[in-house]
């Protein structure tokens, strides 16, 4: 399946202020799905199950559209034996977009049995599920049947629940809701958003400038252990399933080989330092090369196996493990399942693409009998501001989950300033003086925040009673 994208930039006014005009930046971006590099003979997965021989790509016996999905399920028998959506179980939105950025969905079609009364729909599915984020919606153009045509779907009208709304991949069937034959080429998402700061401070990387990390493993050792390593998300290191060895045959380089199949991406631990004088608020853009086999992803303790595609590569972040913590996997350019195995494929991420989420954790204070735990709340804004101001952190990669086997190689991480960053601000003009600005963040017993200040001495003006304030205890009487 390839997905090619266009975008466009454009300075729309918001309003005056003091008379001066506000500018705001939107992008346009355009997601389009063909089979064009898919195999003949593959099969999609139907709406309540797996891969289905009555879901295949074919060539097109017209010669115009070239590769495409065609869809059997009509007997010539009984008009009513069978009757599914076709299904793709992820794609994932282009530069940060989310459904709630869906102005319109288009989906070339030839439906080669005449049924005015089964119309073509698409839906909207959690990825890599079956629950619906919304009800299937038909177009309002009418159905033309034995010829090439373009359908156009209003995004007003997908009626999306509130997690379909924030979803930045998702699951989308499609197909006609009764029995017929037919072929899907083309289908397209069109998106638009408002550009937040950070994704036009990604959009403005300049690679011949930026200061870059890189992560090659060719002087890692075999399941090495030290400092970094290699393990994974959930917590466990120096696995062997999870190793440092040599790529795929006629890959003369070493590489984080992926043997477990299951519920776990690679973790790369300890933290991936930032280019001196940069934070992660600085981070423009993660890329990797991943390489995926045909070979089942096999769990070394039990020997279970785990055959099957895999879905889109990932990117998680953390400061550390168990700490601050990516809700869900970033991406950027919709990162898909890769289109081929058993060959190198590049994929790249942007920061603006991680849905941070709400953290709860205790601040514990003294020792024994003396020892205070007062639990703290953030907010998912909290924790992404919290996490721009780490100098380090530690990043997942791979696939989630992981079916087959995989390599990964070639990992970077770009650096660069952003268009509000001025000398003096950031953490390389750092000095003792300048701690006395420090922000201070204040919380109460209940883990409520209740002041952020850079003036020590506002503590004592909050009401009585026992504050807890970048790991130290106030008491204000």
């Amino acid at each position: 399946m390839k997905l090619n994208y266009h975008k466009t930039l454009a300075a729309i006014a918001l309003g005056t202020v003091c008379a001066l005009p506000s500018m705001a930046e939107t992008v346009s971006q355009e997601l389009c799905l063909n089979f064009e590099d898919v195999a003949l003979g593959t099969k999609y997965n139907s709406f309540w199950g797996g891969p289905n021989d009555k879901i295949v790509v074919v060539e097109d016996p017209d010669g115009v559209q070239g590769h495409c999905v065609y869809v059997s399920g009509y007997s010539g028998e009984n008009p009513d034996v069978w009757s599914t959506f076709a299904r793709i179980p992820s794609i994932s939105a282009p530069g940060g977009c989310a459904l709630k950025d869906l102005l319109m969905v288009t989906v070339t079609y030839k439906a080669t049995i005449e049924n005015p009364d089964v119309p073509l729909r698409i839906q909207f599915l959690a990825a890599g599920s079956s629950n619906a984020f919304g009800e299937p919606v038909a177009p309002a153009d009418e159905i033309v049947f034995n010829e090439w045509t373009t359908a156009t779907f209003d995004a007003t009208e997908f009626a999306l629940s509130a997690d379909g709304m924030s979803a930045m991949t998702f699951g989308f069937a499609f197909g006609f809701n009764g029995s017929t034959r037919y072929y899907i080429d083309d289908i397209t998402f069109y998106f638009e958003k408002e550009m937040t700061q950070r994704e036009l401070d990604e959009a403005a990387l300049d690679k011949s400038t930026a200061p870059c990390v890189t992560i090659d493993f060719d002087d890692w050792e075999a399941n090495e252990a030290g400092s970094p390593f290699l393990g994974s998300n959930g917590h466990s290191i120096n696995r062997a399933d999870m190793i440092v060895d040599m790529g795929p045959e006629g890959y003369n380089n070493k590489c984080a080989h992926i043997i477990y199949g299951g519920y776990s991406n690679i973790f790369i631990w300890d933290y991936i330092n930032c280019p001196e004088g940069y934070t992660f608020d600085d981070l423009r853009e993660v890329e990797y090369d991943i390489y995926e086999t045909e070979t089942p992803g096999v769990n070394l303790t039990n020997s279970d196996e785990f055959p099957g595609k895999n879905g889109a590569p990932v990117l998680k972040i953390k400061d550390a493990p168990w700490s601050i913590e990516s809700n869900d996997n970033g991406s950027d350019c919709g990162n898909a399942a890769l289109p081929t195995v058993n060959e190198w494929h590049h994929v790249s991420f942007k920061p603006s693409g991680i849905a941070w989420k709400a953290r709860d954790f205790e601040i514990t204070e003294g020792e024994g009998d003396d020892a205070v735990k007062t639990p703290v709340h953030w907010d998912a804004e909290q924790t992404c501001e919290e996490m721009g101001k780490k100098t380090s952190f530690s990043v997942s990669i791979g696939f989630f989950p992981c079916l087959n086997q995989c390599y990964v190689d070639n990992v970077k991480l770009w650096f660069q300033h952003g268009a509000n960053w001025k000398p003096g601000a950031g953490v390389d003009d750092v000095t003792v003086d300048a701690q006395e600005n420090k922000v201070i963040t204040v919380y109460n017993l209940q883990g409520i925040q209740v002041l952020r200040t850079e003036n020590e001495a506002e503590i004592q003006t909050l009401a009585p009673g026992l504050y807890v304030a970048n790991g130290k205890k106030y008491l204000v009487k």
